[in-house]
């Protein structure tokens, strides 16, 4: 199976301004959210914060939704119009005297719309091994018990393959505990779920423990794996995660489910990072194609 490298295939480039985007979309708009409720609760104009407040707590709220849920809708619709509504309001209430409100909800607005339009969106890249219908390329990946792990494994079986981007992942996270719900009806279908990840292995092994469940958390090292797949990505983990152990790179969200001869027959490959499908979707899927 041929590597392919990720400067080659563009990540490295497309990604590092993301990377430095989304400290600035999180931290300061975090900040200015904070701010902006103190001033409109101190502030002997409060009227003049409202615009501020209004796009601000559409951005805390999509925050929340993230470390909630496994998706969201892709534009945002609801809170988007409440961004642009606190736009609007900061101008109708503009006071040349103070000018921080509206500086704070144009700030927003414009990192919200390159938040929506950009910054959640992948790359697309030709990933032709993995289509429906292909066999599995083989791999070899590391199980927490420090033994290798290979593809072939699971030749005689049905296969789900989850490539998730790190613990520091909110969606990611929420998407592995919604499949551990599931584990019964997966379990009952001869599914073997295999949870992969090219984070640090004290990470993977802390997951593992906190689950508690039979599938496998496999960790791939030196993301070689992940490379050969095209689905490694460069400058992709938000700044600050490094501080806990975490490296900068990670992978595009991707599950795979294969048969029992070894052939793909779902492939799914995220192009925007929020959003992710249905357990419910898998399911169907395998009960589609039954033993």
């Amino acid at each position: 199976m041929k590597s392919i490298s990720a400067e080659k295939n563009g990540f490295a480039q497309q990604n590092l301004p993301k990377l430095v985007f989304s400290f600035f979309f999180l931290w300061v708009n975090s900040g200015f959210f904070f701010y902006s409720s103190g001033k409109y609760i101190t502030s002997q104009y409060p009227q003049e914060w409202l615009g501020a407040i209004i796009g601000e707590v559409a951005f805390m709220w999509t925050m929340g939704i993230i470390f909630k849920s496994a998706r969201t809708s892709r534009y945002l619709p609801i809170q988007s119009v409440l961004v642009i509504a606190g736009l609007f309001t900061s101008i109708l209430y503009f006071n040349s005297v103070n000018q921080v409100p509206l500086v704070i909800s144009i700030y927003l607005a414009v990192t919200w719309g390159l938040y929506i339009f950009w910054y959640s969106d992948f790359t697309p890249f030709e990933r032709d091994p993995l289509k429906v219908g292909n066999k599995l390329p083989v791999f070899t990946l590391k199980g927490i018990d420090g033994q290798p792990v290979s593809s072939i494994d699971f030749i005689g079986k049905k296969a789900l393959f989850l490539f998730y981007r790190g613990n520091w992942c909110p969606l990611c996270m929420t998407q592995i505990k919604e499949l551990a719900g599931k584990y019964k009806e997966l379990e009952e279908r001869g599914v073997v779920v295999n949870l992969v990840s090219t984070q640090p292995e004290k990470f993977t092994r802390s997951l593992a423990k906190k689950h508690g469940l039979r599938f496998n958390f496999l960790i791939d090292e030196d993301a070689k794996v992940a490379l050969a797949l095209n689905i490694h990505q460069k400058n992709i983990v938000p700044l600050g995660m490094q501080i806990l152990g975490h490296s900068l790179d990670g992978v595009t969200p991707t599950i795979l489910i294969t048969d029992k001869v070894g052939a793909i027959i779902f492939s799914e490959i995220a192009d925007n990072y929020r959003i992710r499908p249905e357990p419910d979707t898998f399911l169907k899927v395998l009960d589609e194609h039954g033993n």
